[in-house]
């Protein structure tokens, strides 16, 4: 199992259904979490994170993103960038 750079705690890594990007989990369920894991590819596992209204079926592990629950998440965020406003004035 891996654990957080910044933090120590134990996470998982695995891909997002939608955009296939990786995302960072708590390594252990939480039922408050919003992302299922379905099985994926070759022994592995995809991450489904659950529409506003959509509950998973009875007894299936929840999980919960590590950035929401990370104390040092701030210190791996990017700086955000200001779009062009549409030209110079």
């Amino acid at each position: 199992m891996s654990r957080c750079r910044a933090c120590k705690a134990p996470i998982r890594f695995v891909r997002n259904d939608a955009s296939g990007k990786w995302m960072i989990l708590d390594a252990e369920p939480n039922a408050d979490g919003r992302i299922v894991l379905e099985a994926g590819p070759v022994d592995s596992f995809v991450a489904h994170v659950l529409k506003g209204g959509e509950a998973p079926l009875e007894g299936i592990k929840r999980y919960t993103d590590h950035h929401a629950t990370c104390p040092r998440a701030a210190e791996f965020r990017k700086p955000r960038t200001r779009a062009p406003r549409g030209g110079d004035r």
